[in-house]
């Protein structure tokens, strides 16, 4: 003979299944929030060792052309011709000096003038992705 399980006193606190769902839930959120934490440190440790371990490399000048030609949107000879400009230099002069920068990355005192002179435009210019009149007059 089946015995009928006892009524459970609800308003005594007697809350049976409905604990075991709540102790689940506080079981899982607590998982989470470590889970949660222990991603944020392992990327805070990362991001630390990066740091340290990876010092920074000031740009090299090939480096600050191609920044320049990234942010002007034009080409690296016409960062050449664009810094011979200044200097009177031919331009049969700009095509060996052009081809041998492609070869053998040595950069005319031109060009390197110019670089010098031309380090922060990324302050000077915004994006080329802008449409910015900014960008135009550099050219």
């Amino acid at each position: 003979m089946i015995q009928p399980e006892p009524e459970k006193d609800i308003a005594n606190g007697d809350h049976g299944f409905q604990n075991e769902i709540n102790e689940s839930r506080r079981l899982m959120t607590t998982q989470m929030v470590i889970g949660i934490g222990g991603i944020c440190i392992v990327l805070l440790v990362g991001l630390r060792l990066k740091k340290r371990y990876i010092p920074y490399k000031p740009l090299t000048v090939p480096g600050y052309i191609f920044k320049i030609t990234r942010i002007t949107d034009k080409s690296e000879h016409d960062v050449f011709c664009k810094a011979a400009e200044d200097w009177p230099v031919s331009k049969e002069q700009i095509e060996q000096d052009y081809k041998r920068f492609m070869l053998e990355e040595r950069v005319p005192y031109y060009v390197n003038d110019f670089i010098r002179k031309n380090k922060n435009i990324s302050t000077k210019y915004p994006s080329p992705y802008s449409n910015s009149e900014a960008l135009n007059s550099f050219y």
